[in-house]
């Protein structure tokens, strides 16, 4: 009895153990089973990742193949377009170049033209000097034959006066001849004065032939001349004035003599008591 007792409580303890153990196995097999369902879900989910990242890869090396496909045409639209510049560049350099050219032409017509322009413009006032001269020279023909004619009709009413008073009427018509000349073209009066003064000087000295003040009024009128010549009075009417100057003055230097004779011979007639 004892011993059926005993393998009774064997057999209930083998019992157990199977059965606990069977619960550790089912308990192990459901983890082993959580666990490949999680490995699959895991796996699964990498997979999915491993394909998103495919495709992504895939996207990114397709956009860096048009990337690099746009980098080579932006390059070579950059060279396209340097070599372009460099064209231009190149074009404007000779188009400069000939404008330049074509100015320096323009420039050096500009300078001949010029040229002539003076050179005409002289050619003007010179041919319009010489119709002033020509005028001139006319009037003072058609003046010099009234002059002759009023001095005609002068001797033929002077028949009678002395020599001296003679030189007086022709100094008196040339003072005034002059003065109406150097007024119509606005002498310097000053001038003209010194001038008349110097010529006066230069006369006598060559009539006592005084080298030293022969030379030195002939820089005086040289001087004055040249003081004349400053004004736009024309070298034939420089030449003109000098020539009444000095007619003047032969009148003037003649007068004074005759005087100077006449005061000397009264001078020599004796005194009677």
């Amino acid at each position: 009895m004892e011993k059926f007792y005993d393998k009774d409580r064997d057999y209930k303890d083998e019992k157990e153990k199977r059965e606990k153990l069977q619960k550790e196995l089912d308990k192990l097999k459901n983890e082993i089973l959580r666990e490949n369902k999680k490995n699959a879900d895991e796996n699964l989910q990498q997979k999915e990742t491993e394909k998103k990242l495919k495709v992504e890869i895939a996207r990114l090396e397709e956009k860096s193949k048009n990337d690099d496909a746009r980098l080579i045409e932006a390059k070579k639209e950059t060279e396209d377009t340097k070599n372009e510049l460099t064209k231009r560049e190149e074009e404007l350099k000779l188009v400069r170049a000939e404008k330049e050219n074509q100015i320096g032409r323009l420039e050096i017509k500009l300078d001949e033209k010029s040229v002539k322009i003076q050179g005409l413009t002289g050619q003007l006032a010179n041919l319009q000097i010489e119709s002033n001269n020509k005028d001139n020279e006319i009037k003072e023909k058609n003046d010099e034959l009234l002059r002759k004619d009023e001095e005609i009709k002068r001797l033929k009413n002077r028949a009678g006066q002395t020599y001296e008073e003679l030189l007086e009427e022709r100094l008196r018509s040339k003072e005034e001849r002059l003065g109406f000349f150097t007024t119509e073209l606005s002498f310097d009066q000053e001038q003209v004065r010194s001038l008349r003064r110097y010529y006066e000087r230069i006369i006598e000295a060559r009539k006592n032939y005084n080298r030293v003040n022969i030379e030195t009024h002939e820089d005086n009128i040289a001087r004055v001349s040249n003081e004349i010549r400053q004004g736009e009075f024309g070298e034939r009417n420089i030449q003109k004035l000098c020539r009444k100057c000095e007619k003047i003055a032969k009148l003037r230097v003649e007068l004074n003599e005759i005087r100077q004779q006449q005061f000397e011979a009264r001078q020599e007639v004796p005194i009677n008591h």
